[in-house]
């Protein structure tokens, strides 16, 4: 082992015994925590450290050591080829680790969890052959989160198109009768043929509970998204010359249309389709024919930015607790992340 890595190793147990983070491993597992060498207690793996005792998701153990788990108010993400610190989290990328995840669809269900992945080259999208009505999906943050804006990316040009038209709706998860409540934040106004990015600004909308509430935090507190595709182009995305569309593969190939030319020269489209238009061969009213490729609405991501970790959630995990003068027992309610658990 490295002189580097043994210092490491040995100011993390330092630290951590210090703060009664870790303890010693369970007298049923032995010598599995660590190896006993010349005047030194070594501990030299991942698997040797996930032998100790500590406070849950207090420390994060990978192959290079152990850490702390941070609480974080920013991030660092590359802006314009260049790392910088931006403020807020993507409450997206860990709502799986809290209980989230996707939540549900009305179509292609099994894709939803490719919008929280962080990866830009998976996607969720609709099975064509579904009605328009049932192209939707919902996702779960886990937990209620202050959230001050929802981004969606779609994929790249190669990959597929943005959605046409669509709405974006949240829901911080209060219940009637039947399912969560959701409130309409984002609607397109025209079709979006090109716009792949597409930002939601919650700071400067009413929130969904208390709008006259004043305060400094604007924007919404929000458990669940969704997503719906209200319009389509289906099978006329776009105009492709006769070559390119045969060099299409079977499921990018759109509609075909075929034409009628009156005696004024002016065109209709033939109802027909090619038997009629096979049928005005060698005629001065056989039109022209045009070429379409299929859309294919893929989502890619969907972020959530909120102004940084919730302290709160996970306290009992942690070792700590939640009193109250009554001690009824319902105290844990109030660090759950459930907005509307019962306290």
């Amino acid at each position: 082992m490295s002189l580097s890595r043994l210092l490491r190793n040995t100011v993390c147990i330092a630290i951590f015994c210090a703060f009664g983070i870790l303890s010693r491993p369970t007298i049923g597992w032995g010598q599995n925590g660590y190896s006993l060498e010349a005047n030194r207690v070594v501990i030299d793996s991942k698997e040797q450290w996930e032998q100790w005792q500590y406070a849950s998701k207090t420390i994060q153990i990978t192959e290079e050591g152990v850490k702390p788990t941070f609480f974080r108010k920013s991030t660092t993400m590359e802006v314009d080829g260049r790392e910088e610190s931006v403020s807020g989290v993507n409450a997206t990328l860990n709502a799986i680790e809290l209980g989230g995840g996707a939540l549900g669809a009305g179509s292609n269900s099994g894709d939803v969890a490719n919008v929280m992945d962080g990866d830009l080259d998976t996607y969720w999208e609709p099975d064509l052959s579904d009605p328009l009505q049932d192209w939707w999906m919902q996702i779960d943050l886990g937990r209620t989160v202050a959230a001050t804006k929802i981004v969606l990316k779609f994929v790249e040009e190669d990959l597929g198109d943005p959605f046409l038209q669509f709405k974006v709706t949240t829901s911080q998860g209060e219940k009637t009768v039947g399912p969560p409540i959701y409130r309409t934040r984002y609607t397109t106004k025209q079709p979006n043929k090109t716009l792949r990015v597409v930002e939601v600004d919650l700071t400067k909308q009413l929130p969904t509970k208390w709008p006259t509430a004043t305060g400094d935090f604007k924007g919404d507190v929000i458990n669940y998204v969704g997503v719906g595709i209200t319009d389509s182009d289906f099978g006329k995305a776009r105009q492709v010359s006769q070559a390119d569309y045969e060099n299409l593969s079977a499921d990018l190939q759109g509609d075909v249309d075929y034409y009628r030319r009156d005696s004024e020269g002016n065109e209709r489209l033939l109802r027909g389709g090619k038997d009629a238009w096979d049928a005005l061969q060698g005629s001065e009213k056989q039109g022209n024919v045009l070429y379409h490729k299929r859309e294919i609405p893929r989502l890619a991501e969907i972020e959530v930015w909120g102004i940084g970790d919730n302290v709160g959630i996970g306290v009992i995990d942690r070792g700590g607790k939640v009193s109250s003068v009554d001690n009824n027992g319902a105290e844990p309610a109030v660090v759950d992340g459930d907005y509307f658990g019962e306290v």
